[in-house]
């Protein structure tokens, strides 16, 4: 491993030109690929095609976005159709999983935490000014709440059905309609 980098370097004697070839490199960053690798060489090698499952996953940019401030937090929906990110300037983006922007709502002072539900219809934020705010994807705001301090974790259910907001040690448990359902105080460990 040099630099973070696993490499896969291989040269072959051919022995009736009594000389070695050139070297075959294979360059991947998780060890867990090295066998995968090995199998690609020996398959190239006997001048076969690559096959499909011996393909490694390939990373590219598929799209970028610019926010008009940092980013805080941002959170993927289950599915990977929506994403929602909020920022230091409090504006909380919802955007398809292709980059196009579905809606920006405005909170009242910077983003802390932000969470999706799993279908990507429903999205909240907690911000500095200790409230949370619950919207859908359609840009309508559902309910927002003051807390008695800083939102700190976000949850929400499919749907929107459920939301657990995390607030110093406890955690408070709302239904879609922004009531309290319960509110615990987590445990000391």
């Amino acid at each position: 491993r040099i630099s973070g980098v696993y490499i896969l370097e291989v040269r072959t004697f051919n022995p009736w030109k009594v000389s070695w070839s050139q070297p075959y490199e294979y360059r991947n960053s998780d060890i867990r690929y090295l066998p995968n690798l090995t199998r690609r060489f020996v398959t190239e090698f006997r001048g076969s095609q690559v096959p499909r499952d011996l393909l490694l996953p390939e990373n590219r940019v598929l799209w970028t976005y610019e926010t008009d401030a940092d980013i805080t937090d941002m959170q993927v929906s289950a599915d990977g159709s929506r994403i929602v990110c909020g920022c230091e300037s409090g504006s909380v983006y919802l955007l398809t999983g292709t980059g196009s922007v579905l809606r920006r709502f405005s909170a009242r002072d910077s983003v802390l935490k932000v969470g999706i539900s799993p279908d990507g219809s429903v999205c909240g934020w907690s911000s500095l000014d200790g409230s949370i705010s619950i919207a859908t994807a359609q840009g309508r705001v559902l309910w927002t709440r003051k807390l008695a301090n800083i939102g700190r974790g976000l949850a929400i259910s499919r749907g929107g059905k459920f939301v657990t907001v995390a607030v110093n040690d406890r955690l408070l448990y709302y239904d879609g309609a922004g009531t309290v359902i319960w509110e615990r105080n987590a445990p000391a460990w």
